[in-house]
């Protein structure tokens, strides 16, 4: 069996090595090891951890080669991690340069990162008031080619939503649910995503075929539409008003909505497919009805 100790000192030591040196090759073996054999040892050791995270956020940024092996290594330490922890990290944690969707080997360990604000709605808030991070978050799930990133990125975005609704009694702003009186949140997170309008008009730009800015193609855009589709009937399962309503009107009439009255499930139901050249959309389309009509049935209020 490895010592923990030793090889806590072997890692410490070639991290030094590769950090004075970009260019010297990973141990790529010391660091699966290290992954599988020296989060147990270590435990809730937060001086040790900490000690370590640090040196892996200082390295990756000067990196000459794959990250992959040591993001992977930093994604374990950091599990046990809370979101205000990981905030207050020294080098600050740069969240929007690791969503990028050029970054492809940071976006699991970032995502990982964010989830954590995913725990409370305290720490959803304070996500909320990010709003270059939830933009960055936002581009990534409608924009990557890796479906298993843009999935975990989904789930992260709807369970930022569900954590954060507002208890019934004082849901002000519609987001509420009567039959669950436990919520705590503040509804910052649902005012970030649809009362941002910087944030809320990528909802409509980034899968609009109308839209020829920006570097996806019809291919790419017709994955985003799909994606948009797929969350929808699980949004409106929080607060279906959210959909309905408007919220800025000058980006639903750029896209071709009746300013003031429609909103983004008018958009997605009404406007944005082009299902007659496509029949992949067209059948994703169907599927998006379909959803809505068993998310309509689970509603009380509207069954």
């Amino acid at each position: 069996m490895v010592n923990g100790a030793s090889l806590h000192k072997r890692l410490r030591e070639h991290l030094q090595n590769v950090l004075d040196e970009p260019a010297k090759t990973l141990d790529q073996r010391l660091l699966e090891d290290c992954e599988v054999l020296l989060p147990p040892e270590i435990g809730n050791d937060r001086s040790v951890l900490h000690g370590l995270v640090v040196q892996i956020s200082q390295l990756l940024p000067n990196l000459q080669q794959d990250p992959t092996p040591l993001a992977k290594l930093l994604t374990r330490l950091v599990e046990p991690f809370s979101f205000s922890e990981i905030l207050a990290l020294d080098p600050p944690v740069d969240f929007v340069a690791g969503l990028d969707v050029a970054a492809q080997p940071y976006h699991t360990l970032f995502l990982s990162l964010l989830r954590k604000a995913s725990r409370t709605s305290k720490d959803a808030a304070t996500l909320a008031g990010m709003p270059s991070v939830v933009q960055a978050l936002v581009t990534l799930w409608l924009s990557t080619s890796d479906m298993a990133i843009a999935d975990d990125a989904a789930n992260l975005l709807v369970d930022l939503l569900r954590i954060d609704r507002e208890p019934s009694d004082m849901a002000v702003h519609g987001v509420g649910d009567d039959a669950d009186h436990t919520s705590r949140g503040q509804g910052l997170v649902w005012r970030r995503a649809f009362g941002d309008k910087d944030i809320y008009s990528l909802l409509f730009s980034i899968p609009s075929l109308k839209n020829k800015s920006g570097s996806l193609g019809k291919k790419e855009k017709s994955i985003a539409q799909a994606r948009l589709m797929a969350i929808l009937p699980r949004i409106g399962l929080l607060d279906w008003n959210y959909l309905l309503r408007s919220h800025h009107e000058d980006v639903e009439r750029e896209f071709g909505l009746q300013a003031g009255k429609e909103g983004l499930l008018d958009y997605v139901a009404r406007y944005m497919v082009d299902y007659k050249n496509d029949v992949l959309i067209h059948m994703n389309l169907l599927q998006f009805f379909a959803d809505l009509l068993s998310m309509i049935r689970e509603l009380p209020s509207l069954a």
